[in-house]
């Protein structure tokens, strides 16, 4: 999950309240003391405010180890990027469907791709912690996150509404369906050329797995309607 995704996430009404919210709750699971939950919920604006500058803060080699578990502002740091990349995953993941589809799509597989995006935020913000403090942030932030957005699924139809363009599921399966079928890889790689996307941000997995992030990006930027008019102007003979 890239700081800039992140930034794009935090634009989206409510979403920037519920990632200060989702952390507020969390905080007392994993702070030492009271005093400590206080303190560092003093840290979230400032993280956010990092965040939504595009950058994504890290904790100095020179941290303690279990600086994450010991040090008020690093309990903050840590959380705020987790929270914010566990919700726009799910975004990412969920951006092909409509929202009323919201419990049929928390999937195992979902989960698996929610856990490693959240576990790689960590490590990146706070190299210092060990294996098993990482486990334990990870467990609760994605815990924590599920956990909100099924008490608020007004919040999670907004979320995914909000990148929806208008279009229905059934037209953005179908338009990931086409891509697939007429675009082979090289032509999908001159395709992201076309509309100005870097085709390497999606280098891993096989076709369809490119063909749906690609779609994901463009839900996620409002570009959906050039990526099919630049599918018309390759693909003149199919109907998009």
């Amino acid at each position: 999950m890239k700081s800039e995704e992140m930034k794009q996430l935090l634009t989206i009404p409510g979403s920037r309240e519920a990632v200060a919210e989702i952390t507020r709750e969390l905080l007392p699971n994993l702070a030492q003391n009271e005093t400590q939950i206080r303190v560092s919920a003093a840290f979230i604006e400032p993280v956010l405010d990092t965040l939504m500058a595009g950058e994504l803060p890290t904790v100095s080699q020179g941290s303690s180890e279990g600086g994450a578990f010991g040090e008020a502002d690093l309990l903050a740091l840590v959380l705020v990027p987790a929270v914010t990349s566990a919700i726009s995953t799910i975004i990412i993941q969920l951006g092909l469907t409509a929202a009323a589809t919201f419990w049929q799509k928390r999937t195992r597989e979902m989960e698996v791709v929610l856990q490693a995006e959240v576990k790689n935020v960590i490590r990146s913000v706070n190299p210092n912690l060990n294996d098993r403090e990482v486990n334990r942030l990870t467990k609760k932030v994605v815990g924590g996150v599920w956990d909100y957005l099924s008490r608020r699924q007004q919040l999670a139809n907004t979320l995914l509404e909000e990148i929806d363009e208008g279009l229905t599921r059934a037209d953005l399966a179908e338009l990931r369906r086409k891509i697939g079928e007429y675009f082979n890889e090289s032509e999908l790689k001159g395709l992201c050329f076309d509309i100005g996307i870097d085709y390497e941000d999606f280098s891993m997995g096989t076709k369809q797995d490119k063909v749906r992030e690609v779609l994901a990006y463009c839900l996620r930027h409002g570009r959906v309607s050039d990526l099919r008019t630049a599918c018309r102007r390759d693909k003149p003979s199919v109907s998009w």
